[in-house]
């Protein structure tokens, strides 16, 4: 592994306004086929919580990896915030290329993307309780989880959501050449 030249963290952001429905993705990137970089995510660190009418049910989410399709739309924009930086001032990954749920409806998926069968990560709250709060520091290891040109990941819930829901917290990476 070289030696990384930029670290960025991707910001997540989003309390769900209406329920979403299974598959639904509500905060995804796309490395673009032409950035020339590798992009690892070496952690996530953030909050899932419920404040909406209490119900006897979960929510849980999936952090898919995809590839083909085209880049995420629909919901917001996400601006990539710097960490440090080495060589490359400026992310591969810009607003058009990463995009978070706007809370009622989900980000968009076009072209077709295939993700994998199984997600490398997963989230849940049960949200029987008003006020439910869940810590989550996921550590992806020294090398992190890799995603090659063309390839991104999507957030995606296993079980439909509640208003009430939120997800908020970061994703720490970095990018790097692939020689």
């Amino acid at each position: 592994m070289k030696k990384p030249t930029s670290y960025f963290f991707y910001p997540v952001g989003i309390r769900h306004s209406a329920a979403l429905s299974t598959g639904d993705a509500i905060w995804a990137f796309k490395n673009p086929a032409a950035s020339g970089k590798i992009i690892r995510l070496r952690r996530f660190q953030g909050v899932l919580a419920f404040d909406g009418t209490a119900a006897a049910a979960n929510v849980a989410y999936d952090f898919s990896r995809f590839s083909g399709g085209n880049a995420p739309t629909d919901g917001g924009a996400v601006t990539v915030a710097k960490a440090i930086t080495r060589g490359t001032p400026t992310s591969v990954l810009t607003s058009t290329d990463i995009r978070v749920s706007a809370g009622a409806a989900a980000v968009t998926m076009g072209g077709s993307p295939t993700f994998e069968t199984q997600g490398f990560h997963r989230i849940a709250l049960p949200i029987s309780v008003t006020g439910t709060v869940n810590p989550i520091n996921a550590d992806f290891g020294e090398l992190g989880v890799c995603f090659l040109p063309g390839e991104g990941l999507a957030i995606r819930l296993v079980l439909a959501s509640a208003a009430g829901v939120g997800l908020n917290g970061s994703f720490w990476a970095f990018e790097e050449d692939p020689s």
